[in-house]
């Protein structure tokens, strides 16, 4: 997100939660206590789809950009000379029958946490393409069983299957990791019939582990490092 906090009259202007003032709003040793409601303010809303090959860097493949005011009160549809009034679904959607049709079934598409949840497995399971989604503890997945639980309990009291050091970008050096997986299912992919995996990699030098979920079958510990 863009934030313009002082404009109210460029286009495509929307709300957007403000990362600065929840910055400024954090309490401050010796302060009194702020205000904790998230702040909003006029901004716009943006995406961009990163190409991330096996060796050089990074490219930008696709930008998109959209409001989800109309400057126009007459009708809620998007006018001809409002191409911006889309909304956060419609322009997921759209990058990602970009990136199938251009780049075909090899890509591997990754996605942070904000895109997990039912909406977005079931148009990755419609558009049939690999994934690697970090996935909240909290969120709940089903066992070859059929119980339902939520991702951190799917792996208590499994052991790692191996260790490897890895880069932490905190420490500025690496530390020693751990990974394991287990088949699960959710029920807005495919219908919950078709499985997915569940790789978590742990540290004790981390204090929350990685939850990735993948279309990618990780029999071994070899695959579940690739997808680490």
């Amino acid at each position: 997100m863009l934030e313009n906090p002082e404009s109210q009259k460029a286009q495509a202007l929307s709300p957007v939660r403000s990362s600065k003032a929840a910055r400024l709003s954090r309490i401050k040793p010796g302060y009194y206590r702020p205000p904790v409601a998230p702040v909003f303010v006029p901004g716009f809303q943006w995406l961009s789809l990163l190409l991330i090959a096996r060796s050089g860097p990074p490219c930008v493949a696709a930008m998109k950009w959209w409001g989800t005011r109309s400057t126009s009160s007459a009708s809620a549809s998007a006018p001809p000379s409002e191409p911006w009034l889309q909304t956060r679904g419609a322009m997921r959607t759209q990058l990602l029958e970009q990136c199938r049709s251009q780049f075909g079934p090899r890509l591997l598409h990754l996605f942070d946490r904000g895109f997990a949840g039912a909406p977005w497995l079931e148009e990755l399971h419609a558009a049939q393409v690999r994934f690697v989604l970090r996935w909240p503890k909290h969120y709940k997945l089903f066992n070859a069983q059929g119980e339902e639980h939520k991702a951190w309990q799917h792996l208590r009291g499994r052991r790692s299957w191996d260790h490897r050091l890895m880069p932490d970008a905190r420490r500025r050096q690496p530390v020693k990791m751990g990974v394991v997986a287990v088949p699960v299912f959710h029920a807005a992919y495919g219908d919950g019939q078709q499985p997915l995996w569940l790789v978590v990699a742990r540290s004790q030098h981390r204090p929350e582990p990685w939850y990735l979920l993948t279309s990618e079958p990780v029999q071994d510990a070899a695959a579940a490092w690739r997808v680490v």
